[in-house]
C-alpha cells in the first residue's frame, strides 16, 4: 500500500513539473543558439580585423553536408542548418577552393532560426577594419519572440529572449 502511495505521489509531481520543465529546456536551447550565433559573429569580425582581410560567415546548405558548404540559394530559414565562418578570398561571399573555414556549427538547438529582411541571408562578410560589407539585420531564434539585432560592427542586441 504505501508503495502505491508513494507511485501515486511521485506520478502527480511529474505531471506537475513536466510543463515547467519543457519550458525551461526550451529557454536552455533558444539561449544557446543565440550564443552560438553571436559567438560566429564576433569570430568572424575579429579574424578579419587580425588577418587583415575578409571574413564571412554563412547559413550551411545542410546541417549534415560533409564537406560543409555555403547555401547557394538560401531561404530565410537557411540559418537553422547551421553556419560556416572562413577566409574568404575572391570571390567574396562564395565560399570556394581557396577559402579556409575556421568554424562549422552543424544545426541548430531549436531548428528555428529565421532572417528577418533580406540583407543576411546569404552570408555577413567583415573587412579587415571590423565592418560588415552588406546591411545588416536581425533573426528570430526558437518559436517565440527571441530577436537577435546585429549592427553592421557585428553588435549584437537581443530582445524577448527571457
Amino acid at each position: 500500500m504505501e508503495l502505491m502511495v508513494t507511485l501515486a505521489v511521485v506520478a502527480i509531481l511529474v505531471a506537475l513539473g513536466a510543463p515547467q520543465l519543457a519550458a525551461f529546456v526550451n529557454k536552455q536551447q533558444v539561449r544557446a543558439d543565440m550564443n552560438n550565433l553571436i559567438s560566429a559573429i564576433h569570430l568572424a569580425r575579429s579574424e578579419a580585423m587580425k588577418r587583415s582581410g575578409v571574413v564571412t560567415i554563412c547559413p550551411l546548405a545542410s546541417a549534415t553536408a560533409t564537406p560543409p558548404a555555403c547555401a547557394t540559394n538560401p531561404g530565410k530559414t537557411a540559418w537553422s542548418n547551421g553556419w560556416m565562418v572562413f577566409i574568404d578570398n575572391q570571390p567574396i561571399g562564395v565560399f570556394g577552393s581557396n577559402d579556409t573555414p575556421l568554424k562549422v556549427e552543424q544545426g541548430s538547438r531549436t531548428g528555428q532560426i529565421t532572417v528577418a529582411g533580406n540583407a543576411i541571408v546569404s552570408g555577413i562578410s567583415f573587412q579587415p577594419i571590423g565592418i560588415s560589407t552588406s546591411d545588416m539585420g536581425s533573426f528570430t531564434i526558437g518559436s517565440g519572440n527571441c530577436k537577435l539585432t546585429l549592427s553592421k560592427q557585428g553588435r549584437a542586441t537581443t530582445s524577448n529572449c527571457t
